[in-house]
């Protein structure tokens, strides 16, 4: 009976560590060419057309993520970044990690819009506060009309990350031309500028 089990056991061992092959990857701001952390890689049902769809690995804070199966094999996965967008992406196993890259469409807050809200007098700072509404207090007020620009926040609507950083750092430079880099000690700091 005890060698019966250990045999068992010694199959169980061996299937577990043979045919597993590791997934490596990144993902990737395309618009910063900066990591993206936290978010979930989730594993398609199907290679083609809609399937369910199954939480697989976790994205470190700095883009990381792994994942193994029992073949070598092409798989579709679905990237899920919070506030970064997502990418639906068949891959295949390799060696060496591959890189997710996002790239997302930016038409409510880009480089363009932040030119048109400076011209018009009406620049903004957009806040990356999450998913609460939030009231700002005397010392951002005071900021805002010191520099004449007003805070913004989404609430539980934030237009993407790299949006926010793209439009941001287009006030970010009319401000520096304006005032000098001084405002960049006062500003809030959950105003995406780097």
């Amino acid at each position: 009976m005890k060698k019966a089990t250990a045999i068992l056991l010694l199959i169980f061992l061996y299937q577990f560590a043979v045919g597993q092959y590791t997934y490596k990857g990144n993902v990737y701001s395309v618009i910063r060419g900066r990591p993206i952390g936290f978010g979930n890689i989730q594993l398609a049902s199907k290679l083609y057309g809609h399937g369910r769809r199954q939480n697989i690995a976790k994205i470190d804070s700095l883009g990381n993520f792994t994942f193994k199966l029992k073949q070598k094999q092409d798989v579709r996965i679905y990237v899920e970044c919070y506030l970064a967008g997502s990418l639906d992406t068949i891959i295949s196993w390799q060696p060496t990690p591959f890189s997710c890259g996002l790239q997302v469409v930016c038409n409510e807050y880009n480089p363009a819009v932040a030119a048109k809200d400076i011209n018009d007098s009406l620049p903004k700072l957009l806040c990356h506060l999450g998913y609460a509404t939030y009231k700002f207090d005397s010392v951002d007020r005071a900021f805002e009309a010191k520099y004449q620009v007003k805070y913004v926040s989404s609430a539980d609507t934030p237009p993407w990350s790299d949006c926010m950083w793209l439009y941001n750092r287009a006030v970010a430079e009319f401000l520096d031309k304006k005032y000098g880099v001084s405002w960049r000690k006062e500003v809030r700091w959950d105003v995406p500028l780097n």
